[in-house]
Parts: structure tokens; C-alpha cells; sequence
């Protein structure tokens, strides 16, 4: 007898929104962009860090560049200094912040007003730029402009030179690894769910093109409930749960937590993503007064609406970029075998 599973992962957060204009800063009589770095001591660690590489002289072409800029402060915040700077290897350092320099003027206004549009850097790679279009029951304050970058804000818009445009980001963005494979594999908080996804040859697609998206839990979820590689690997083919832990794995398909937050999706009004095996539905929860980086959870569901709950599964560690995707570290199972009716 043929058995579908349904499964529905709830993602539920605050929300904000944005306005639907751009006023840009105005041109500084011939400054060009290396100029408006080097005069500005809030780009000083950017800029020393583009002079050490000799990206500098790049930006004082004609262009025209956009350059995402994280100000001193936010490399501050991720415990990036001037010193660690001068550390990282120079071939390490020219790629990374080369990825955050694109041809062309990409001003808000000319973005357009959707979820992980795609620009790309001037090494051809892929960044992902999102003004999300506001749902309708969001609450959401006024004239507030929200730009995201691979799930970075944007803090500050259209810093205009005369040769290019700075986009201001609250955090520096991270350089991709070659596959969601490859960033398992190599990072110890995931190697029981790589064991997982390995016990059923479910890992090495994630090395495949892709997009993917992926929803991880980390090896305390699992301590959580007792399994370990034993219970793994014990089961049999009349007991296969394969699909409990790849109910995260969603291909064709990208995005970031912040596409969540301030995007469009509202439970039982669409957002629904759909496989063979479950139904995954994005949602939120959100009232005036609440931050709008209210914790992510996902909940599962059974099919005819019977409960088939893991964990309420807290997107603790989002927005892993990979060449062909991204990973979200959650901190519970969002099914658990003994727990899962299965419906004939």
C-alpha cells in the first residue's frame, strides 16, 4: 500500500516592511567612490583593507561600480579589526572583497520589488538582493526602506560618487562555499545530521547544482531526543524514516531568514512549498510593538491534521551561503520518529 506523508514547516516571525521610495544622498562634487571611503573614518578598516590589495585603484576608474560597504562598525561587531585585517592572507582577502563590488549603478529605487533578485559581482558570482513587498497583515511602520543583500540590511542607501553608488551593510557578507555539502561535512555542530542524510544517500545531491535550501539541526537536537548513530543506523527497511530527515531539504529553491521576515508569506494565505512527500508552509506571527527579529520556528504536522511534532525548531543559525544554496541551522528535530503517525 502506498503511504504519503504531509508535512507542513511553519517558519513564524515578527515582521517589518518598507516604503516604496529611495532618496538618495546627493553627488559630492567630484568625489569619486575611493574618495568618498577614504573621506568618510566610518569605511576607514574597508578602505585600508582595499588599498592592501590594491582594489583601490580599481574604483578610481569610470565605472560605473556598486560597492557594499560594512562600515567599521559592523566589521567591528563580527570581530573583524584592522589587524585581523592585515592578517588574512592577501589572495583570501582580494576575493573577499570583491564580492562585494558590482558593475553597473544599482540604486534602491532601481532594484526591483521582490525576494532574491540577482545581481552579480565583478567575478560573474551571484548575490542575491531583496526589497520584499509587504503583506497584507503585516503590521509594519512607515517610511522605513528595507534592502537586503544575501539576508544583510542594508543601514544606509545610495551613498552617490561620480562613478558608482555604496550601499551601506550592517554586517560584512560572507564569502560562499563551494557546496551545502562541503559546508556540512566540514562543520562538527552538523556531522550527526550529515550521518543522517549519509545513512540514506540524501548527502551527496547537496553537492549537485541546485538551489537548495536546506534546514539543519545541529547534534544538541538530536541529543535532545536520545538518537544517536546507533538509533541511526538500526533501523530497517520497514522502519526507514529517510524522510524525517530530509523533510528540510528543499530544492529548487533560495532564500534567506530575512525574505521570511519581511516578505509577503501569511499562514493559510499562501507561501506553501510543495514535494512529492510534505507541504511546507512559511508564515508569521506579528502585532504591533513586536521586533520584527522575533526567533524563527518551524512545526510539523501530520496528514488529516493529526499532531506529529518534533520540536519547536528555532532558526538559530540562519543564512549560510553556498554556491548552490543556503543552510539554516535549527536547534530541534521538526519530526521525531516515534512521534510521526503515518497515514495509509
Amino acid at each position: 500500500m502506498r503511504r504519503t506523508y504531509l508535512i507542513v514547516l511553519v517558519l513564524l516571525a515578527g515582521a517589518c516592511s518598507k516604503s516604496q521610495t529611495s532618496t538618495p544622498v546627493p553627488v559630492i562634487e567630484g568625489q569619486t567612490l575611493l574618495q568618498r571611503l577614504k573621506n568618510n573614518y566610518d569605511f576607514s578598516e574597508f578602505y585600508n583593507a582595499l588599498q592592501r590589495v590594491h582594489l583601490d585603484t580599481l574604483l578610481e576608474g569610470p565605472g560605473p561600480f556598486t560597492l557594499l560597504v560594512p562600515d567599521n562598525t559592523a566589521l567591528q561587531a563580527q570581530g573583524i579589526t584592522q589587524d585581523s585585517l592585515n592578517r588574512i592572507d592577501t589572495g583570501q582577502l582580494r576575493k573577499l572583497l570583491a564580492y562585494h563590488i558590482l558593475e553597473n549603478n544599482i540604486t534602491y529605487a532601481s532594484i526591483p520589488q521582490t525576494i532574491d533578485y540577482i545581481y552579480r559581482n565583478i567575478e560573474g558570482l551571484p548575490l542575491y538582493f531583496s526589497v520584499p513587498v509587504p503583506g497584507n497583515t503585516q503590521t509594519q511602520p512607515t517610511g522605513i526602506q528595507f534592502l537586503h543583500v544575501n539576508g544583510v540590511k542594508a543601514t544606509s542607501l545610495d551613498l552617490v560618487a561620480t562613478n558608482g553608488v555604496i550601499q551601506v551593510l550592517s554586517s560584512p557578507l560572507s564569502y560562499p562555499v563551494p557546496s551545502i555539502k562541503e559546508f556540512l561535512v566540514n562543520n562538527p555542530n552538523y556531522s550527526m545530521y550529515v550521518s543522517a542524510l549519509q545513512q540514506y544517500g540524501e548527502l551527496n545531491q547537496l553537492d549537485s547544482a541546485g538551489p537548495w535550501v536546506v534546514f539543519a539541526p545541529d547534534n544538541n537536537a538530536f541529543a535532545n531526543w536520545n538518537i544517536t548513530m546507533d538509533t541511526i543506523t538500526a533501523e530497517t527497511p520497514q522502519t526507514n524514516y529517510s524522510w524525517l530527515w530530509t523533510a528540510g531539504v528543499m530544492p529548487h529553491e533560495l532564500f534567506f531568514a530575512s525574505d521570511i521576515l519581511d516578505g509577503p508569506v501569511e499562514i493559510g494565505a499562501g507561501g506553501y512549498y510543495l514535494t512529492a512527500n510534505y507541504v511546507i508552509q512559511f508564515g508569521y506571527y506579528g502585532q504591533a510593538g513586536l521586533s520584527c527579529y522575533r526567533p524563527n520556528y518551524i512545526q510539523v504536522y501530520s496528514q488529516g491534521g493529526v499532531y506529529s511534532l518534533g520540536d519547536y525548531c528555532n532558526d538559530v543559525d540562519p543564512d549560510h551561503i553556498a554556491m548552490n544554496g543556503v543552510v539554516h541551522g535549527l536547534d530541534g528535530l521538526p519530526v521525531y520518529p516515534d512521534s510521526t503517525i503515518v497515514q495509509p
